[in-house]
């Protein structure tokens, strides 16, 4: 499991900024199927994919 370093607060305005919430919600009947770690896992590599390391 990853470790996060960055505060809450950060990590919200990441997710803004990049769409993760958008993401979600777009994607929710398919995220909320699947395992929470499997979800993270979908939102992390799209940020990877932008270029964007929360860790």
């Amino acid at each position: 499991m990853i470790i996060y370093e960055k505060l809450r607060m950060e990590i919200a305005r990441i997710f803004q900024q990049h769409g993760v919430f958008d993401f979600i919600t777009k994607c929710y009947d398919i995220l909320h199927l699947s395992s929470y770690q499997c979800a993270l896992s979908d939102v992390e590599e799209m940020l990877r994919n932008r270029g964007v390391s929360i860790c």
